[in-house]
C-alpha cells in the first residue's frame, strides 16, 4: 500500500548498453514519476560510485543495500540483455527505498530533476518522523557483551541507535540500525537468564535486546509488531503504473529539450518499436512455457489425487480411532493448563513478596549504614579514635609516577578513613559499583612533573598519595587541597 501522506511512485528502466574500445560499459535509464520523465547515460563505474557511496554512508548502515551486478567494474557474464536487467533490477531495489531514493547520493547520480526532488525529500522527511525512543541493552554480534545504548525507530522502518540521547541531539553519526524490512519474526523470551529481553531475526542476524522492566519490554515489542501489521506506513516507492505513465504529464516542471524534438522523437520511435518487438518474442516465449507448465500441471495434479485417494482413506480409518480418545485428551490439556495458570500466579505472588522483602532488607542496610556512620563519627576515646574525610575530586589516571595522565581526569567520590593505625582512601564515580582503595603511606604536593603539567590555575589545587602505589587527585580550590593535605599528614604522625 502506498504511504498514506503523499502520492508518488517511479518506475525505472536500463537499455541500450554499448561497451567501447577500451571496455567501458554505458547504459542509457529511464526513469518515470508521476511528477516527470527523464533520461541519463551512466558508466559502470558510476554504478560502482553509487553502491561504495551508499554502502560507506553511516546513515545507511544496517540496512539491506543489494550487491551491485559488477566486479571491478565490469559486469558479470551473460547476455547484454541479462546486463541490461540485472542493473535495472539493482536500480529498482535502491530507488524504492525511501529513505535512499531522497539521499544526495541517488539524487546526484540520477541528475534528479527539481520537480521530482520536491515530493521525494517530502516524503523522507514525513517518514523519519520517530515512533518510539529510548533506551536499551544491545548485545553486540562478535563479542556478546551488552551495551547501553539510545534507540530511536522510524516510520520507513529503520530502527537506529546511537551511543546515548545526548550523541542524537549533537548530531553524531548512529553506531547502527535494524532494518525493519529484512525482520523475519520477533523473539519474545519469557523465562530467559536475561530478564526482560526481546529478539528480532533477520536474514543476516539474530538481534538481542534487553530493557529496563517488563512494561518497556512489552511496548517496544507491540510497536515493532504494529509497525510491520499496518499499513499506515510503507517504506518503499510503489511501481509507477502503465496506466500513470499513459497519463498527460507536466510539462512546465519536466525537463524539456526544444532544439532536439524532432531528433528525440525519431529515436524514442526507434526505441518503441524495438521494445514492440522483444515484448512480442518475450510474449511467444512466455505462452510457450505456459502451456508446458499447464501440461505438467495435469499430469501432476491427476497423480496427486490418486495419492490423496489412497492417503485419505488412510487418514479417515487412523482418525476414526483417535477420535474416540480426544475428548479425554482435551480434557487432560484444560486441566495442564488450568494447573500451569495456577502456578504463574503462585509464581507471581511470590515474586512481588521477594521484591517487597527485597526493597525492605535494602532501607534496613542503608539505615545501618546510617547508624554505623554516625557511630563512627562519635567515636572520641584515644584508643579508637577514627578520622573520616569526604568529597568529589578529580582523579587523573595512572598508578606510578610516569603513568600519570592530567589531561583525562574523571570526577569521583573519595572517601578518606583513619581507624587505629589503618589509613586508607577510597575512591568511585557514581556509576561504579565497587570502590577502589589505596593504603596511604605518604602525602605531597611538591612533584616538579606533575606540577608542570598542570594548568596554572589548577596548580594550587592538587595533591599525590603514596603507598604500593599513587593516586593524584584534584581540589577545587587551594584550601580544599590544604584540608585534605592536613587531615591525612596529621593522621599519619600519629
Amino acid at each position: 500500500a502506498r504511504a498514506p501522506e503523499i502520492d508518488f511512485s517511479l518506475a525505472v528502466d536500463v537499455f541500450d548498453a554499448q561497451e567501447d574500445s577500451k571496455g567501458k560499459w554505458m547504459f542509457n535509464i529511464s526513469i518515470k514519476t508521476p511528477s516527470g520523465n527523464w533520461k541519463v547515460k551512466k558508466s559502470s563505474a558510476d554504478f560502482d560510485k553509487l553502491h561504495s557511496q551508499l554502502i560507506k554512508n553511516p546513515k545507511f548502515k544496517g540496512l539491506s543495500i543489494p550487491e551491485v551486478p559488477l566486479k571491478r567494474g565490469k559486469l558479470l557474464t551473460g547476455t547484454i540483455q541479462d546486463k541490461q536487467t540485472r542493473l535495472a533490477e539493482y536500480l529498482k531495489i535502491v530507488l524504492r527505498r525511501t529513505i535512499l531514493l531522497s539521499s544526495p547520493e541517488v539524487k546526484k547520480f540520477l541528475d534528479m530533476p527539481e520537480p521530482v526532488r520536491r515530493p521525494t525529500q517530502t516524503l523522507a522527511s514525513m517518514q523519519i518522523k520517530p515512533i518510539k525512543t529510548g533506551y536499551m541493552q544491545k548485545q553486540g554480534e562478535k563479542f556478546k557483551a551488552f551495551r547501553r545504548r539510545w534507540f530511536v525507530l522510524y516510520k520507513n522502518y529503520v530502527l537506529t541507535y546511537y551511543e546515548s540521547e545526548d550523541a542524537l541531539k549533537a548530531g553524531e553519526a548512529p553506531k547502527g540500525s535494524v532494518d525493519i524490512t529484512e525482520v523475519q519474526k520477533i523473539l519474545v523470551y519469557e523465562d530467559s537468564a536475561t530478564p526482560h529481553s526481546f529478539g528480532i531475526e533477520t536474514p543476516a542476524r539474530k538481534w538481542l535486546f534487553q530493557c529496563d522492566n517488563a512494561e518497556d519490554k512489552t511496548s517496544w515489542v507491540d510497536t515493532l509488531q504494529r509497525l510491520m501489521d499496518s499499513p499506515e506506513f510503507e517504506p518503499f516507492i510503489p511501481d509507477f503504473s502503465t496506466e500513470e505513465q499513459d497519463a498527460p504529464q507536466d510539462t512546465e516542471n519536466a525537463p524539456q529539450d526544444t532544439e532536439n524534438a524532432p531528433l528525440k522523437e525519431s529515436q524514442e520511435n526507434l526505441e518503441h518499436q524495438e521494445e514492440k518487438t522483444k515484448l512480442s518474442v518475450e510474449i511467444k516465449r512466455l505462452e510457450q512455457k505456459l502451456s508446458e507448465l499447464k501440461t505438467r500441471h495435469e499430469q501432476e495434479k491427476a497423480i496427486i489425487k490418486k495419492e490423496q485417494s489412497e492417503d485419505v482413506q488412510r487418514k479417515l480409518s487412523t482418525m476414526r480411532e483417535e477420535l474416540s480418545g480426544q475428548k479425554k485428551l482435551l480434557q487432560h490439556a484444560a486441566y495442564e493448563v488450568q494447573k500451569i495458570e495456577d502456578q504463574m500466579k503462585k509464581q507471581e505472588e511470590l515474586h512481588k513478596r521477594e521484591t517487597q522483602n527485597w526493597e525492605s532488607r535494602f532501607l534496613e542496610s542503608q539505615n545501618e549504614i546510617e547508624t554505623l556512620r554516625t557511630q563512627t563519627n562519635q567515636q572520641s576515646s584515644e584508643e579508637k579514635k577514627q578520622v573520616m574525610l569526604e568529597g568529589k575530586l578529580v582523579k587523573y589516571p595512572g598508578d606510578t609516577d610516569n603513568k600519570v595522565k592530567i589531561k583525562s581526569g574523571k570526577l569521583k567520590n573519595v572517601t578518606f578513613i583513619h581507624k587505629n593505625t589503618v589509613t586508607r582512601i577510597f575512591w568511585a564515580s557514581d556509576r561504579e559499583e565497587q570502590m577502589r582503595r589505596l593504603e596511604v603511606e605518604d602525602i605531597t604536593y611538591d612533584d616538579e612533573r606533575i606540577m608542570n603539567m598542570m594548568p596554572i590555575d589548577k596548580r594550587e589545587c592538587w595533591f599525590k598519595i603514596k603507598g604500593a602505589r599513587v593516586a593524584v587527585f584534584q581540589t577545587m580550590d587551594k584550601d580544599e587541597r590544604d584540608k585534605w593535605v592536613d587531615t591525612i599528614k596529621s593522621c599519619l604522625l600519629r
